[in-house]
């Protein structure tokens, strides 16, 4: 927070896969979310919101190092994917709220005349097993879009960046099955994770990177 503006947002979002592994699993996810940025050094901030659309593969840490184990509560996993966001967002003077640049808002190719994107996602995840059904999970991904418009002002870094961090809950449509090999198939699962979001956007020295 910096002279009464925040960088954090509020999101939400909907996830169905096939967990095809211990190790291995397969997602597509729609979210949408609010946006905010700061740059103190010239005076300005931006604000928009987004929807987002991607597929996502899933890669578990704990099966990869100590093996497949059923009865394992915790699990740590590395999350990475592709997908196209759709996104509105304006500039203002931090000083008297003025005006001066927005993007989108039926002059973009996106949703409703969104400005369209191309987005590569990476981060990591934490699952709690609740029991063989359900399970609580945060993650948190950086996500890159391919042009350095989204918060309207131009940096050495030509890619825009903004994080996207969630609290949900899983609940797997799949049988119960056990494998003695160290890298077992799973059943076929679907989850989704509906959850409320923080958004904030990758900072570095007081600029939205």
């Amino acid at each position: 927070i910096y002279n009464g503006h925040s960088e954090w947002r509020l999101g939400a979002g909907l996830m169905v896969g096939r967990q095809f592994t211990s190790f291995f699993g397969l997602r597509g996810q729609a979210l949408y979310g609010q946006l905010s940025g700061l740059n103190t050094n010239f005076n300005r901030y931006y604000q928009g919101d987004y929807i987002e659309f991607n597929l996502n593969g899933t890669f578990n840490l704990n099966t990869l190092i100590a093996g497949y184990n059923p009865n394992r509560k915790f699990n740590i996993y590395l999350v990475a994917g592709v997908g196209i966001t759709n996104y509105n967002s304006e500039l203002f003077n931090m000083s008297n709220a003025s005006l001066i640049a927005r993007s989108g808002f039926g002059n973009g190719h996106g949703i409703k005349g969104r400005t369209l994107e191309g987005v590569v996602a990476g981060g990591f995840g934490i699952s709690y097993k609740i029991n063989n059904r359900w399970s609580l999970n945060f993650e948190s991904l950086d996500r890159a879009i391919n042009s350095d418009n989204m918060d309207l002002w131009e940096k050495k870094f030509k890619y825009d960046m903004y994080n996207y961090s969630s609290l949900g809950i899983s609940f797997n449509f799949g049988k119960k099955e056990h494998s003695k090999s160290s890298l077992p198939e799973m059943p076929a699962s679907k989850h989704f994770t509906p959850s409320p979001m923080l958004i904030s956007p990758v900072t570095k020295n007081d600029k939205t990177v």
